[in-house]
C-alpha cells in the first residue's frame, strides 16, 4: 500500500506535465489547507453540538 507522500509525488509529476511543478504545488497546498479547514469546521460544529451551545 502506497503512502500519501508517494501519491502526492505521483500527482505532482502527472499534473506537473500540464501546468508546471510550481502551479501544481500551489494547488496541492491549497487543497490540503481547504481540506483541513473543512475538517476543523466539522469538528468544531460537533463539539458545539455536544456541548449544547447550538
Amino acid at each position: 500500500m502506497k503512502r500519501f507522500e508517494e501519491y502526492a509525488a505521483e500527482f505532482v509529476e502527472t499534473i506537473g506535465g500540464y501546468w508546471g511543478p510550481k502551479t501544481t504545488c500551489v494547488w496541492l497546498v491549497l487543497g490540503m489547507v481547504s481540506s483541513a479547514a473543512i475538517i476543523l469546521g466539522a469538528v468544531a460544529a460537533l463539539i458545539l453540538k455536544i456541548g449544547g451551545v447550538s
